[in-house]
């Protein structure tokens, strides 16, 4: 049952895609479904993607299908392990805290509103980070520092990309240079 919800919707600017994502809030979780339409690669995609996550924004479950069929499952144990659609345990992944969809500007939330940075805080975020179509899970290390009300920098500290976006009021990125804004 869900008390209250927010919907976003994201322009791609690499290509000609489309994101569609819906927050619902209820009094124990988050649940997140999102849909993307896009290219990557010169690879036309559909993704749908649907995460649960706990009052406090870490990530308990996520779930990504492609169109085609291609779809990966992801569970946090009671232990805190990551498991995958078939419960088996992926120990590569321990001590990831958030995801990061290659696909959607929406996972750069789950640590902002995890984190709740002060302007001049920096933090590292563990994550679970989908690179691409093949949508394998790997580890990254990722660094946010709250430069405005309303900015924050971001860096990879696995890959060294770096970049400089603006969020609305409840985290959500309204501009992400040459990859993503508000529709």
């Amino acid at each position: 049952m869900s008390t209250h919800h927010h919907q976003i919707k994201w322009r791609h600017l690499e290509s000609e895609g489309l994101e569609l994502v819906r927050v619902d809030f209820t009094p124990s979780l988050i649940d997140v479904t999102g849909r993307v339409v896009g290219q990557q690669g010169g690879q036309n995609f559909a993704l749908d993607y649907a995460l649960e996550l706990d009052v406090d924004w870490q990530l308990m479950r996520a779930e990504l299908r492609l169109l085609d069929g291609h779809s990966l499952v992801l569970r946090r144990s009671d232990a805190g392990h990551w498991l995958n659609g078939y419960e088996v345990n992926i120990p590569a992944l321990d001590e990831a805290i958030d995801i990061d969809i290659f696909a959607t500007p929406f996972t750069n939330s789950l640590p902002l509103n995890r984190l709740r940075l002060a302007e001049g805080e920096t933090a590292e975020a563990e994550v679970i980070y989908i690179a691409d179509l093949d949508l394998t899970p790997t580890k990254a290390t990722q660094r946010y520092k709250r430069v405005g009300p309303d900015t924050y920098q971001y860096r990879s500290l696995t890959t060294g990309y770096q970049t400089v976006f603006d969020v609305d009021e409840h985290n959500y990125v309204l501009t992400y240079p040459d990859l993503f804004e508000r529709a």
